[in-house]
C-alpha cells in the first residue's frame, strides 16, 4: 500500500515510517519544515508539503495513497477546543482526499489517534478494553479504525509525560505520588506501537478501536521511587490537590489508576509486543544526557515546544 502519513517526523511517526517501508509498503509524509523533509527523505519516504491546517494539501496527499496514517496533532493545550477543531477539519479533509483517490475511499483505511488518558475506571479488578467508553463516528464507506496511545509511549528521544515528570521532580527537589488512589499508567514502546499501527493498517477493520498497551499497569509509585532513587531526592505521597500545586497538570496525569487491556487488539491483529518495558526502559536511558530536549522529536500527548511540529 501506498500511505499518507501526519506527524510521520514524530517520535511515533518515525517509527510508523520506518515500520511501514521495512515490510514493503510506501509512504507520503506531511512536512511542513525542511527539517522535516530532510527526516523523511532519509527514511525513505516521499514527501507531501504543508500542515495540519493546509486542507488542500491534506486532500492531496491522502488522494494519492491507499490509506492513511493520522498521527499529526497541534500540541498547544492551551487553545484546547481550537486545535481539536483543527483535528476535526484535517480529517474530513483527508476523507475527502481518499474519496477524490483512484478507485474511491471504499474498504481504504484511516486511522485516527486517541489515548487511554481520561478512560473510565471500570470497577475494582476489572479492566478497561478496547469497547470501554467506545464513541466513534467513522466516515462513510472509510475503513476508519482508532487506536488508543498510553500516556508514556516510549524510547529513544521520548519526551513525553516521563521526561516532563522527571524534570519537574528534579526541579521541585521532590519525587511526588498521589496517595489514597493506585496511580497506574499503561505502558507502550514507540517500536510495538509502530507495528501495531501497520498491522491495522494491513488488516485492522472498519469502526474498530485498538490498544497500543504493552504493559496493562504500570506503578506510578513505582516511578516516583525510581525517580526518587536515580536523582538521589526524597519519595513523598501526597493528596490529588497538594499534587496539582506542585505539578500544575502533571499533578492530574500521575493520579491515573485504570488498568488497561490489549488482549483484543492482540488476539485479533496477532500483535505481539516484545520490546522492553516502561520502568526499566527509563531506568536504563531517561537520566543524564537523555534529559536534554531533542527538538526533531514529537509525541502524542504533550505540551512542551519539542511536541508542536505537525
Amino acid at each position: 500500500m501506498h500511505i499518507f502519513v501526519t506527524g510521520a517526523a514524530g517520535f511515533v511517526g518515525k517509527a510508523a515510517v520506518a515500520n511501514l517501508i521495512e515490510h514493503g509498503h510506501t509512504v507520503v509524509g506531511l512536512a511542513r519544515s525542511d527539517a522535516n523533509v530532510a527526516v523523511l527523505e532519509k527514511l525513505g519516504a516521499s514527501i507531501q508539503r504543508g500542515s495540519l491546517q493546509d486542507m488542500d494539501s491534506l486532500r492531496a496527499g491522502a488522494a494519492q495513497s491507499d490509506g492513511v496514517l493520522h498521527l499529526g496533532f497541534v500540541h498547544d493545550f492551551s487553545r484546547f477546543e481550537e486545535i481539536c477543531r483543527i483535528d476535526r477539519e484535517a480529517i474530513s479533509a483527508m476523507a475527502e482526499g481518499l474519496e477524490q483517490s483512484k478507485g474511491g475511499a471504499a474498504g481504504k483505511p484511516l486511522i485516527v489517534i486517541s489515548g487511554t488518558l481520561g478512560l473510565p475506571n471500570p470497577g475494582e479488578g476489572k479492566k478497561a478494553d478496547e469497547d470501554t467508553d467506545d464513541r466513534r463516528d467513522m466516515e462513510k464507506g472509510i475503513r476508519g479504525m482508532v487506536v488508543r496511545f498510553t500516556p508514556n509511549v516510549h524510547g529513544k528521544g521520548d519526551q513525553g509525560f516521563g521526561v516532563m515528570l522527571i524534570k519537574a521532580m528534579k526541579e521541585k527537589g521532590t519525587s511526588y505520588y498521589v496517595e489514597g488512589v493506585t496511580p497506574i499508567w499503561p505502558g507502550g514502546h514507540r517500536d510495538d506501537t509502530a507495528e501495531l499501527l501497520r498491522l491495522m493498517l494491513e488488516k485492522g477493520q472498519a469502526g474498530k478501536t485498538y490498544h497500543a498497551i504493552d504493559e496493562e499497569a504500570v506503578s506510578l509509585k513505582d516511578l516516583a521511587e525510581l525517580i526518587g532513587r536515580k536523582l538521589d531526592i526524597p519519595v513523598k505521597g501526597v493528596s490529588f490537590e497538594e499534587a496539582q500545586k506542585e505539578l500544575g497538570f502533571l499533578g492530574g496525569i500521575i493520579a491515573a489508576n485504570t488498568v488497561v487491556s490489549s488482549e483484543k487488539t492482540r488476539e485479533e491483529l496477532g500483535w505481539s509486543p516484545k520490546e522492553i518495558g516502561y520502568l526499566e526502559d527509563v531506568e536504563k536511558h531517561y537520566f543524564g544526557e537523555t534529559l536534554a530536549p531533542h527538538a526533531s522529536e514529537g509525541t502524542m500527548g504533550g505540551a512542551s515546544e519539542a511536541w508542536k511540529a505537525n
